[in-house]
C-alpha cells in the first residue's frame, strides 16, 4: 500500500505536542519538509529545524503553517 503525503517538499510546518516523547526539545520548532520516507512503518518525512537539525517525523507530529 503506497503512503499519502499530506504535506509537499519544501512545505513549512510546525512540530506539536505529539512529539514531546520522541523530540521533546523539538515541540515548537518550525520546520521544513525536505524528504519523504517511503519505507518506513513508524516515519513519514525528514524535515529540517529552524536551527539546522535534520529530525524524522511522523505526519500526526506536525502542523501546518499558514501561507
Amino acid at each position: 500500500m503506497n503512503k499519502q503525503f499530506s504535506f509537499k517538499i519544501g512545505d513549512k510546518a510546525k512540530i506539536n505536542e505529539q512529539a514531546k516523547n520522541g523530540l521533546p526539545c523539538a515541540v515548537g520548532k518550525r520546520v521544513m519538509i525536505t524528504q519523504y520516507i517511503l519505507n518506513s512503518i513508524r516515519y513519514d518525512y525528514i524535515v529540517l529545524r529552524e536551527d539546522d537539525i535534520l529530525e524524522r517525523v511522523r505526519e500526526c507530529e506536525l502542523d501546518r503553517i499558514g501561507e
